[in-house]
């Protein structure tokens, strides 16, 4: 990519398809959190793991502490108002409110006891291809304080990655295993149905590389499939131009 925007690494996709089953309701317990735990993906229980705000827990990988902090910030479609409703009070169950110095101070406490501090940011305007200037400002916040990673959800399509002082942001991986509904289908060029699994390699506290996994939603069991070749296209094209377009020097 040109413009300046860091090269992104070779493109391989998986020989494959992943094959997650999905039984409708009861999906988690017969056939989604099987297929996960088998696959060694990790998981994370809001029972066990929620710590209080500001001490978050480090889990020991490969030799390494681990710290996984996570936030929201839910804005109004369409309006660009921030509603606080659900924001965690005490006594009362919700979500991480996300702000720049709430972020700053939990991953500065995180970083007291972890090797590696990764944020899970759940924010932003669903169907927009770019990432607005708060998810920009909220994520660089969590780097300045040390984090390695930024990991981002709830567009529910694919927004570009961004090389910010040596450390990733992926404001968001689209949809993975998602029951599409009409507002997913309507969107032209179905850049809902587009999505990738981002593996991260990690290594003295930061990342060192990244690989790049296509996939394309099956719209009739709503299951994730690896795809190559000119299959692989659209989403390679989608990521190229919306990460080199982050990525581009300030004039």
């Amino acid at each position: 990519m040109g413009n300046g925007s860091r090269d992104l690494p070779t493109y391989v996709a998986l020989p494959d398809p992943v094959g997650l089953p999905w039984t409708g309701k009861a999906a988690w317990t017969n056939g989604f959190l099987p297929a996960l735990q088998s696959s060694r993906v990790d998981l994370v229980s809001a029972m066990s793991d929620v710590s209080p705000r500001g001490t978050a827990r480090g889990r020991l990988r490969a030799g390494l502490v681990v710290a996984q902090v996570a936030v929201s910030l839910l804005l109004l479609v369409g309006s660009g108002l921030v509603s606080r409703s659900l924001e965690a009070a005490p006594g009362r169950a919700g979500v991480a409110w996300g702000t720049p110095d709430a972020i700053k101070r939990d991953v500065v406490n995180a970083r007291r006891t972890a090797d590696i501090v990764i944020v899970a940011l759940h924010a932003g305007f669903e169907y927009t291809a770019e990432p607005n200037s708060i998810q920009r400002d909220l994520a660089h916040a969590a780097i300045d304080a040390g984090a390695a990673l930024v990991l981002g959800a709830h567009p529910h399509v694919m927004q570009g990655l961004e090389f910010y002082k040596g450390a990733l942001i992926a404001y968001s991986l689209g949809n993975f295993i998602f029951d599409l509904d009409d507002a997913d289908l309507a969107q032209y060029g179905l850049p809902s149905v587009l999505t990738l699994i981002l593996r991260v390699r990690l290594e003295g506290g930061a990342v060192s590389g990244i690989e790049i996994y296509p996939a394309i939603i099956n719209r009739t069991d709503f299951r994730p499939e690896p795809v190559s070749g000119v299959a692989a296209r659209p989403v390679y094209d989608r990521l190229y131009r919306l990460t080199d377009a982050l990525n581009r020097p300030a004039r």
